[in-house]
C-alpha cells in the first residue's frame, strides 16, 4: 500500500483539528447565557429592548482596557465558581459586563461581560440569576465586588461578531451613537459593551453588543 506523505498527513491533522476548534466554538455559542429582555422595536442598525430589574456583581478596575477586563472578569468568575460565603457555584449566571463613559462591554466561561469606562478607573459587571433576591444571593469573599440592585431600562442595542478591542468598541459605539442622533432618540446614559464568547472561540462566531440606554417613548 502506497504511504502517504508527512505533508499530507500534517495536513489532514492540522484540518481536523481546525474542525474540532469549530465544534467546540459552537458549543461555546450555544451555551451561552444572557439577561432577560423583550425588544420592543427593530431600528435601522440597531434594536431597542427593555430591560427588566436586575442583580449585578461589579468591581472597579484600574489598568490598560485589556488588562482591566480580563482582571474584572476573572475576579467575577472566581465569585460566580464558588468564592463567596455559600461556596455556591452560580451555574446560571448569566452575563458579565464591565463600564467606562467611553464604551460598554461581556467573559470567559460562556456568559456575557460588560465593559464601561468611568474616568481613569472600569467597571465590571456580572448580571446575576434571576432565581436570587438580594437576600438570598450568596455574599462574595472578595471585598471589592459589589451587589448592587439595577432598574429596568431602555437600551439601543447594536450587535457586532469578530474579536473587539478598545478602538473597535469606539467605533462600534460612536456608530451607533449617530443612529441615536439621527433617529432623535435621547441618551441617558454611558454606553457599555457586552462580550458573550471566550476570547478563543473563532472570531466569526463571537457576539459583541455595545448598549445605550435611552428614554422610553410612550
Amino acid at each position: 500500500m502506497r504511504r502517504r506523505s508527512p505533508i499530507v498527513l500534517l495536513l489532514v491533522v492540522v484540518w481536523l483539528v481546525f474542525l474540532a476548534w469549530i465544534a467546540w466554538g459552537y458549543v461555546a455559542v450555544r451555551g451561552s447565557h444572557q439577561p432577560t429582555y423583550s425588544v420592543r422595536e427593530q431600528g435601522d442598525g440597531y434594536e431597542i429592548r427593555e430591560y427588566p430589574h436586575q442583580l449585578v456583581a461589579q468591581v472597579t478596575v484600574r489598568g490598560s482596557w485589556a488588562d482591566a477586563f480580563k482582571e474584572g472578569s476573572r475576579m467575577l468568575a472566581s465569585y460566580a465558581g464558588g468564592n463567596n460565603v455559600d461556596q455556591a457555584y452560580l451555574s446560571q449566571v448569566e452575563s458579565i459586563a464591565s463600564d467606562t463613559e467611553i464604551a460598554g462591554i461581556r467573559m470567559d466561561a460562556d456568559t456575557p461581560v460588560l465593559l464601561q469606562e468611568k474616568g481613569d478607573v472600569f467597571l465590571i459587571s456580572l448580571v446575576l440569576p434571576e432565581e436570587y433576591s438580594a437576600s438570598t444571593l450568596p455574599r462574595p469573599n472578595d471585598p471589592e465586588i459589589r451587589i448592587l440592585e439595577q432598574a429596568p431600562a431602555t437600551v439601543a442595542v447594536r450587535t457586532f461578531s469578530g474579536r473587539v478591542d478598545a478602538k473597535r468598541a469606539q467605533e462600534q459605539e460612536r456608530a451607533l451613537r449617530e443612529l441615536l442622533q439621527r433617529d432623535k432618540r435621547v441618551i441617558v446614559a454611558a454606553a457599555k459593551l457586552a462580550r458573550y464568547h471566550p476570547a478563543w472561540t473563532p472570531a466569526f462566531m463571537q457576539r459583541n453588543e455595545v448598549m445605550i440606554a435611552i428614554r422610553s417613548r410612550p
